[in-house]
């Protein structure tokens, strides 16, 4: 067999693997957001109604973002040591206990054991934040961005989906919203069966074993996956390249933006007189804005920049801020916070794709785990302090404040925008596979010539004009 039929078999049959995994990935996801989406519609009246003070009510639903926070940063160092398939899984595992747990704990009218559930599909959403990556990290350089969109779309499914199924499930068995959690284990048990056809290609780890928490090894790995010959550099300079602080940055100030407006707008919609259906109706509607434009603005970021891309997020966030301060009809909350949605996303796929240029195979474990930390701190953050600020502020004067924090984070977040350029591999550390795919689709599709390292460079500043 001739080289050349060789390369163009092997250059096939990443191809059809990568197209697999983006399948998978994006099954998955929404599957798991959906699950994740019945938990936040029904999680609130479950504890009202299991809370034992008033005080407590909203404790499982905080649990929710507080638990994905903090498993965020061990998800990625266990699935460094274990493999991404393994850690997936596991997550799913997580899921399936939340859901099953939560069932059992409606059934005898637990609290403490509903919150030990909701905190376990909060260890499920940290796992499940990692398909994004997954999916940018085993396509071809000049399609992450794509593919990290394509994911995210997922969510979509879950934001039509979610509330509906918690509603229409949440009488199925002989106590209130316990159906809603068994859909959540057996959306998680077809997450699992999923995932199993993941097929990720080996990448080196982020740290040998050896390696103190203050270092990152940028050694190639042998074939047992551990780092050969690693030498280290501090994990500080990999964290403070401009291009990971400026997507860093886009994604926590969108997360804060987003998760404050978000569990306000249905206490503010019944404080401005309207039911608790026209809430639930404004946050299905902010949901489905999240999620339906992330192919579009996948392929803004591509075509345009990340600066344009966050300048969109930023735009579209403050323009739902400002007209929710204009009136308190049931069309301003909708509008309003469809519009927080969109901007959302438009924040969430520029940082992502920034984060994904940011670092070398050998940092990708280290340098996710503490950008989806800071992300989902950003979400906590937001999701706590929304109470006591609405009580405070008011729904307009929230609204205003969530705008003054916009023009803050996009003053503080130029600079590292304007200087952000991606991080490319040594030769040591290029991929075979990748280099011999790209030759094969640069043979069969000349239209769909792999980006140089320029080309890359100059989409992430905003300077490229070619077609995606």
């Amino acid at each position: 067999m001739s080289d050349t039929t060789e390369q163009d078999e092997a250059g096939a049959s990443g191809a059809g693997r990568r197209r697999l995994n983006l399948t998978v990935l994006t099954v998955a996801q929404a599957l798991a957001m959906c699950g994740a989406a019945i938990d936040l519609t029904v999680t609130g009246l479950a504890g009202m109604r299991l809370a034992p003070t008033p005080a407590l009510a909203t404790a499982p639903f905080a649990l929710i973002t507080v638990a994905t926070a903090l498993g965020s940063y061990p998800a990625s160092a266990l699935m460094a040591r274990v493999g991404r398939r393994t850690g997936f899984l596991l997550g799913s595992a997580a899921g399936l206990l939340s859901g099953l747990t939560s069932v059992v704990a409606v059934m005898i009218h637990s609290f403490w054991l509903l919150c030990l559930g909701t905190a376990a599909i909060g260890l499920y959403q940290s796992f499940s934040g990692y398909y994004r990556y997954a999916a940018a990290d085993d396509a071809l350089p000049h399609r992450r961005t794509r593919a990290l969109s394509t994911v995210m779309a997922a969510g979509v499914v879950a934001a039509i989906t979610g509330p509906f199924v918690a509603t229409a499930g949440q009488d199925v068995l002989s106590e209130p919203f316990a159906g809603s959690y068994l859909v959540v284990a057996a959306l998680a048990v077809c997450s699992a069966l999923t995932l199993l056809l993941l097929r990720v290609a080996p990448v080196a780890p982020s740290a040998a074993p050896s390696a103190t928490p203050s270092t990152v090894s940028s050694a190639p790995s042998g074939g047992s996956g551990r780092v050969t010959g690693a030498a280290t550099r501090p994990v500080l300079a990999v964290l403070t390249r401009p291009i990971f602080i400026a997507g860093v940055g886009c994604a926590a100030a969108g997360q804060f933006a987003m998760m404050l407006l978000m569990t306000a707008s249905p206490l503010a919609a019944v404080a401005h007189h309207h039911t608790v259906a026209d809430g639930a109706m404004v946050v299905q509607w902010h949901l489905v804005g999240m999620f339906v434009t992330a192919p579009l603005s996948g392929r803004i970021v591509d075509r345009y920049g990340a600066t344009a891309g966050a300048a969109a997020g930023a735009l579209l966030t403050a323009a739902g801020a400002a007209l929710a301060v204009t009136g308190d009809s049931r069309p301003h909350f909708v509008v309003a916070l469809a519009l927080v949605g969109v901007g959302w996303n438009f924040l969430s796929v520029t940082g992502g794709s920034l984060v994904v240029h940011a670092y070398l195979p050998s940092e990708r474990a280290r340098a996710q785990a503490v950008a989806e930390l800071l992300g989902a701190a950003g979400a906590t953050a937001g999701s706590v302090s929304a109470g006591a600020l609405l009580a405070l502020l008011g729904w307009g004067g929230l609204n205003v404040a969530t705008v003054m924090f916009l023009a803050v984070a996009a003053g503080l977040l130029a600079r590292p925008l304007l200087l952000a350029r991606p991080v490319t591999e040594t030769a040591t550390e290029t991929v075979t596979e990748t280099a011999t795919e790209t030759a094969t689709e640069t043979a069969t599709a000349p239209g769909d010539a792999a980006e140089t390292k320029d080309a890359v460079g100059a989409r992430m500043t905003g300077d490229s004009r070619q077609s995606s």
